[in-house]
């Protein structure tokens, strides 16, 4: 139901919303049909909502007021939950949010890419919806002589303190605490100009590492820091502090050049576990946001990758190595390329580890600098891709296409690059035989996917 006219800018609308879109908002339409995009609504609830921007060809709106909501709605665990930009979907039932991941990803790639018939496995969530998250990198802000820390808000960068979040495995929610502790002396005369926090915890292992970002401190203070935390959080097993010149985010956390390492106390990095391996992470590494959906991604490029032991393997974006090992040992060859030089580092240590290193090597290049440079050598039977959210340039995508491999495997952590990359690919050889969503971010709108791809008998 819709009321209004055809000038619907500033006004109040009562709408209902009919499904959910790429990150998160909700879908409805006014009577004359036009599009509105509503953050947090929920399909089936009927909302009264203020229209606050007309973009043309639709609209975005605010909910004032849920005058039926859905049965897909439920009350958010967090009192955070719409003020932090953390996540997105909280106040969705666990049902619904797999069901919306699926459609979404399902859209993107018949609208982007143009695959109407599309080969979607079921989607495959390894953790829990609460409490997964063992990686994670907090925002700090200063009041009144004490830090908080927490996540943007929504379409901003103006930190929301949160001091614990449901989200975060218990060993990450304990270091937060211990550390807002942190009163004689307080953390920013220890620390001063902390901009980041980042947090990683094996809970497997049972230990745990924090990651400081900001300026030079004197050692004596980070000395300190490390032992008091380590009496209050006994499985911190390193504290590390690391430089805040050089650091770029539009590689989705894959920072590069890496983030200038300052001092440490204690590891430098943690073992994490996953699929029966062992992987040394580097504060500075890229990793999944749990061992279990390491575990998860492994199972999946295995099976697509489906290894006789005669294939030439090229793995790009290896990152610490979480592809590159189990392939190695189950390929005649691998080549590695990794463009931080530290998470390359740690994917030789770990392919050194289980005695492989006479199959595999990484390169510790960007992967488009490889490929121009013909690094990889002429041909490859599998190429394993995970780049970050952007996909994949250009340059790289020709790259690929110049090895002729006959099967690529693409780890996805973004749908409309996906579709897009997808597309382009088909259109070098290409057919798209499977893909295979999953949801390692529950209560948040992203979607991650592994698709096989195999070469054309007419290529």
């Amino acid at each position: 139901m819709t009321t209004g006219s055809a000038s619907t800018e500033k006004q109040t609308l009562e709408l209902s919303v009919s499904g959910l879109a790429f990150r998160g908002h909700g879908i409805a339409r006014t009577s004359d049909g036009q599009v509105v995009f509503l953050p947090y609504a929920v399909p089936g609830d009927v909302v009264r909502a203020r229209i606050v921007e007309s973009k043309g060809d639709y609209l975005r709106g605010a909910i004032e007021q849920v005058e039926k909501p859905s049965a897909d709605r439920v009350s958010p665990p967090c009192r955070h939950f719409g003020r932090c930009g953390g996540c997105q979907w909280l106040h969705l039932t666990d049902e619904a949010q797999l069901y919306w991941k699926a459609e979404i990803l399902r859209d993107q790639l018949a609208r982007l890419g143009g695959f109407r018939d599309v080969p979607l496995g079921p989607l495959v969530r390894p953790t829990d919806g609460l409490g997964y998250r063992t990686r994670a990198q907090l925002q700090v802000r200063e009041a009144e002589g004490w830090y908080q820390f927490g996540f943007f808000a929504p379409a901003s960068h103006r930190v929301v303190p949160v001091g614990t979040c449901p989200l975060l495995h218990p060993m990450l929610n304990e270091i937060l605490e211990a550390l807002a502790r942190q009163r004689t002396p307080p953390l920013t005369k220890l620390v001063p100009s902390l901009h980041e926090v980042w947090l990683l915890a094996s809970s497997r292992s049972n230990q745990s590492l924090l990651t400081l970002v900001g300026r030079p401190v004197e050692r004596a203070s980070l000395r300190h820091l490390f032992f008091v935390l380590r009496e209050r959080v006994p499985h911190l097993a390193g504290l590390v502090l690391l430089g805040t010149d050089k650091i770029d985010r539009s590689q989705g956390g894959r920072s590069e050049p890496t983030p200038r390492f300052l001092d440490r106390f204690g590891d430098g990095h943690l073992t994490m576990q996953a699929g029966g391996y062992r992987f040394r992470v580097d504060a500075a590494s890229f990793f999944q946001p749990s061992e279990a959906a390491a575990e998860a991604l492994i199972q999946l490029v295995l099976e697509m990758a489906a290894l006789e032991g005669n294939e030439r393997v090229v793995d790009l974006y290896c990152g610490v190595g979480t592809f590159t090992v189990p392939l190695a040992q189950r390929a005649a060859s691998v080549v590695a390329v990794e463009g931080n030089p530290r998470a390359a580092r740690d994917a030789e240590f770990n392919l050194g580890s289980v005695g492989v290193r006479e199959k595999a090597r990484v390169l510790r290049m960007p992967v488009s600098r490889a490929l121009e440079a013909h690094a990889l050598g002429d041909e490859a039977d599998i190429v394993v891709v995970d780049p970050p959210r952007l996909g994949l340039e250009r340059a790289v995508l020709e790259g690929i296409a110049a090895l002729q491999p006959r099967r690529i495997i693409y780890v996805s952590c973004d749908p409309s690059t996906l579709a897009r990359d997808l597309k382009r690919l088909v259109q070098r050889g290409y057919e798209l035989k499977h893909v295979r969503p999953l949801d390692l971010f529950p209560q948040t709108y992203h979607i991650e996917s592994v698709s096989l791809l195999a070469r054309s008998v007419q290529a």
